[in-house]
């Protein structure tokens, strides 16, 4: 008798979307606690300077402050800020990251001080109140003015800003293949640095249980297993005493991902004052603080055949890292973007030569793609400029140095397991009436009209697994994973799962077996 599967293959309803569209989720901003207090944070209007003094005296008069810290208050109560990648082979240089500046600020929007009060109004207030002298040293926010000699150094432990340099070389001998070239094309690019702006910004409440000394901490998260080990490391805390729940998540894109400042201030401050503390970052702060993405400058040669073949790239990197290295940060522009550099393509030889360089700028970290952009961005600008300069069709260059189809392996060392790029590509033509569409550029163009066609072939990645491959590349939290079914006596399942909707809470706590990620229905 045929099976009939009521769920597999057919399409299921969302159940999310009418508590949303009638204003039910349950977002940070809308927690509220019996006793809480509400916290707001003074940032630094200047990119580099040394703080000569923070005077709090005003604001702590103000009716309504319950306590005022600084970075002296914290800075002996819990340790600096660590990434989470530290890349092999890169003489990874990691300087001292602090919730809050001590004696230097590195980037406009570096926390000095944070006030505590009864209501978030009285604590705006009081940020007002407090008297800062700062005195301005010269900045660089350019990767490759902060290279140059008499460059302001922005860390003692990382001569001429260099967070780490890296190189990966694939394939045949990239020299040797340079000289079998017909044609060298060389460009310098710019991948600009972008902003996440999801509709919420960040935001934590944590609530700390002096009796049982227990951290409990919402915070706006796409990994709360991740903010939980690293809480755990900083504020000096056992694991199985820190929960970390998400609940619904007004956007993110990879945002919302890292260990911030203000997640590890509000835990600090809770467990000093012993009352829930609540902080929600302003749209002025989030454009300041939180994770900004990109910022590469490339500096590329690729060696192609006359009939376009693509033989070889070599590239110097350039990749702004910002003030201080974030959660992923040092992943992005070694392990991911350069593995991902041949794309889809039959490239012979590869030397990619990557620089990570601090600035006076916002910490760089993951967002949408992270490194799977910048790789496509160099290799398919590069492809056009070839294209033009052998007078070959945009189209034609790119089949001609296509992957058939997988399962193949990359001169990178990554496997594809599945994948007709051919006739992908050709289907995708077909589609958008890509010839048409030139034909009408044509005409366009007789009118004095200028009309522009582009193409772009791209491969992603969404993370590496096994846990043991992406423990091997430097990124030191292994990506483990579980999953939990129980079977009712009514019949009813409930499934446990680590993944997260805007319709579900997200929550990661320890039981007796180990964390693991509460799916509630």
């Amino acid at each position: 008798m045929e099976t009939t599967f009521k769920y597999i293959g057919s399409r299921v309803k969302r159940k999310e979307d009418l508590r949303f569209i009638t204003g039910r989720g349950t977002y940070i901003d809308d927690l509220k606690f019996p006793s809480m207090l509400y916290m707001a944070f003074l940032r630094s209007n200047v990119a580099y300077a040394k703080i000569k003094s923070i005077n709090t005296s005003k604001a702590s008069r103000i009716s309504g402050v319950v306590a005022i810290f600084t970075g002296k208050d914290l800075k002996d109560d819990i340790a600096p800020i660590q990434t989470s990648w530290i890349v092999p082979g890169s003489d990874l240089k990691v300087p001292k990251y602090l919730p809050m500046a001590v004696d230097r600020v590195r980037y406009v929007g570096e926390i000095l001080a944070a006030v505590v009060a009864e209501d978030p109004y009285t604590a705006y207030d009081a940020i007002d109140a407090i008297e800062v002298d700062l005195e301005p040293l010269p900045a660089v926010t350019n990767v490759e003015d902060a290279i140059k000699p008499g460059a302001p150094q922005i860390h003692e432990e990382a001569p001429d800003n260099i967070a780490f340099r890296w190189r990966l070389r694939g394939g045949e001998d990239v020299e040797e293949i340079f000289k079998q070239a017909d044609k060298i094309v060389s460009q310098r690019m710019i991948n600009q640095r972008v902003a996440p702006s999801p509709m919420e910004t960040r935001g934590a409440v944590a609530s700390y249980n002096r009796v049982t000394r227990d951290l409990t901490l919402w915070v706006t998260s796409q990994n709360p297993h991740v903010h939980r080990l690293v809480l755990s490391g900083i504020l000096g805390i056992p694991e199985h005493k820190i929960r970390v729940i998400a609940p619904d998540i007004g956007g993110g894109f990879g945002s919302k991902i890292h260990i911030y400042p203000g997640e590890v201030i509000v835990s600090w401050a809770s467990m000093k004052l012993g009352r829930p503390i609540k902080w929600i970052e302003t749209r002025r702060e989030h454009f300041m603080a939180t994770i900004h993405a990109r910022d590469y400058v490339y500096y590329v040669d690729a060696a192609f055949k006359y009939d376009g073949s693509f033989l070889g790239l070599k590239a110097r990197v350039f990749s702004n890292m910002g003030a201080y290295l974030s959660t992923l940060a040092p992943g992005l522009p070694t392990i991911i973007f350069s593995t991902l550099v041949p794309s889809v393509y039959k490239i012979r030889a590869l030397d990619l030569e990557v620089y990570g360089v601090f600035t006076n700028t916002t910490p760089i970290d993951a967002y949408r793609g992270a490194g799977m952009p910048e790789a496509i961005y160099m290799v398919e600008r590069i492809l056009d400029i070839a294209a033009r300069e052998l007078r070959i069709d945009p189209e034609e260059i790119r089949r001609r140095n296509m992957f058939e189809r997988a399962p193949l392996t990359t001169i990178t060392g990554l496997t594809y397991d599945s994948g007709e790029y051919i006739k992908t590509f050709e289907k995708a033509l077909e589609i958008s009436g890509y010839y048409r569409l030139r034909e009408e550029q044509k005409k366009a163009l007789e009118q004095g009209r200028l009309v522009g066609i582009g193409i772009s072939c791209y491969v992603s990645t969404a993370g590496f697994a096994p846990s043991r491959v992406a423990r091997a590349t430097g990124f030191g939290l292994g990506l483990w994973e579980s999953a939990l079914i129980r079977v009712h006596p009514t019949g009813k399942v409930t499934v446990y799962t680590g993944t997260h909707t805007r319709s579900r809470r997200r929550d990661s706590y320890s039981s007796n077996s180990g964390g693991y990620i509460r799916r509630t229905h």
